[in-house]
């Protein structure tokens, strides 16, 4: 099925200006195009593109105007295991900014364009025990400044469904930055022992 979408993309702060005087009000716009392929218990997968835009109230942030696109896919690949992936670009708001260590001069940036991409291959060892390993990977370019921050994703997980209304789960996650700013990089590694009490059979 080919679709097309167009979505208006408003911003209004309810307290303003912000601590540095800013009005970071802005209003845009995204329009996309993409086809749709659906074969039911196997495989839904949307692929789109099109283009974005926000304009900012003040002429001192800088406006963004970009390519857009992205993917979505579910995948059945066989009877236990199943692939969930995307990828997509957006406009995130922001409080970096950046200072001039000469001057002193204070710049913020406007908001930030997200690329982000990411995968999740899940295995069903029984009815009630669940695996998956993930990954991700998001850039995000700073509009107004010259910053990029890469992130990068990674983890596990195994769930254990205890009874009909609670699950147990452990889960393991690796975080880490690359960034154009120095000494603004770090690598993290997270574990976390989550209970449950799910919304559906």
């Amino acid at each position: 099925e080919p679709f097309v979408q167009v979505a208006s993309d408003n911003r209004r702060y309810w307290n303003k200006p912000d601590d540095l005087g800013n009005n970071k009000d802005s209003s845009g716009y995204r329009a996309l195009a993409g086809v749709r392929f659906n074969q039911p218990n196997v495989l839904k997968l949307d692929i789109f593109g099109g283009y974005l835009r926000q304009r900012y109230v003040e002429d001192a942030f800088q406006d963004v105007s970009a390519p857009a696109f992205g993917a979505a896919l579910v995948w059945r690949i066989a009877d236990r295991w199943t692939l969930n992936a995307y990828l997509d670009r957006t406009v995130e708001e922001t409080t970096v900014l950046n200072v001039n260590q000469v001057s002193g001069a204070i710049t913020p940036a406007s908001s930030f364009l997200n690329t982000y991409t990411g995968a999740t291959l899940a295995y069903r060892f029984t009815d009630r025990l669940f695996g998956a390993v993930e990954a991700s990977y998001s850039r995000a370019e700073y509009q107004g400044i010259d910053r990029t921050d890469n992130y990068r994703g990674a983890g596990t997980s195994l769930t254990w469904r205890v009874a009909k209304m609670l699950y147990v789960q452990g889960l393991y996650q690796y975080r880490g930055l690359d960034s154009s700013v120095p000494n603004e990089n770090y690598a993290k590694n997270l574990v976390f022992l989550n209970f449950g009490i799910p919304l559906s059979r």
